[in-house]
């Protein structure tokens, strides 16, 4: 099992193994316990990340084979249904570790990947995102499109979208933290903010809100950074406790 998420409004439990699969756990009481619904999605290698939209009716999957998925209920095939977000040939050159939906539409995935690469991506689909009309992805009516590209040198460890869609956080495993002003979107350019932190590098990290941000990894420390104006900067480490962390 690599990734797990969680959705609040529908309850469903999202997983994706090393496997090639990807299941859809719900709670049911006749067997006091999750029963799995199956999905179907045509990876070849290994699933590494999946997360949920925000109302939890539409899934994205990030592979090894450097594919990102997009996963949908099927009425008619009575079963989750997950496609490749370029179809046949694969978004990123590498594995992919990181994706995310944009939170205000869920019409938008970001991606990031060990190929040194972060993506935005759209991925509407009509049947779950034609009342999500918020956020600067709100008026996205395509599939497939690159909106957004960032380089890096070293490779991505994760990546999150703000609550308000308009910031996306990437963290790479050169101790490099990027915050990406894509407000603008689509059509407009983003404005980044790079820091070079003291420490090791981040290996997860979300928003807490559009101006508040907590990291954490190899420090073994959360670590807070906060928006001033346009810039981001380090605040503090939430654990004093632990002395060794400079």
């Amino acid at each position: 099992m690599c990734s797990l998420d969680w959705n609040p409004k529908t309850d469903l439990l999202l997983s994706a193994s090393t496997d090639r699969g990807v299941i859809i756990w719900e709670e049911n009481a006749s067997i006091k316990g999750l029963k799995p619904q199956l999905a179907i999605i045509k990876e070849s290698k290994s699933n590494i990340d999946a997360s949920w939209n925000t109302n939890g009716n539409k899934f994205c999957v990030g592979a090894s084979s450097g594919n990102v998925f997009i996963g949908k209920w099927d009425e008619g095939m009575n079963f989750w249904v997950a496609s490749s977000i370029t179809g046949k040939k694969a978004l990123h050159s590498a594995s992919v570790v990181s994706v995310r939906l944009d939170p205000q539409s869920g019409r938008v995935c970001a991606s990031g990947s060990v190929d040194g690469k972060c993506y935005i991506t759209t991925c509407y689909v009509a049947d779950t995102d034609a009342s999500s009309t918020q956020g600067p992805f709100g008026s996205i009516a395509s599939f497939g499109e690159t909106l957004f590209s960032f380089s890096v040198i070293g490779w991505v460890n994760f990546v999150a979208f703000s609550p308000d869609s308009t910031t996306l956080a990437y963290a790479t495993h050169d101790s490099e933290l990027n915050f990406a002003d894509v407000s603008k979107a689509p059509g407009g350019k983003s404005d980044k903010s790079m820091l070079l932190y003291n420490g090791n590098p981040l290996l997860q990290g979300n928003f807490i809100n559009a101006t508040t941000f907590i990291g954490c990894g190899f420090d073994k420390v959360p670590l807070l950074f906060k928006k001033n104006g346009a810039s981001w900067s380090f605040v503090k480490h939430l654990d004093d406790g632990i002395k060794a962390v400079k």
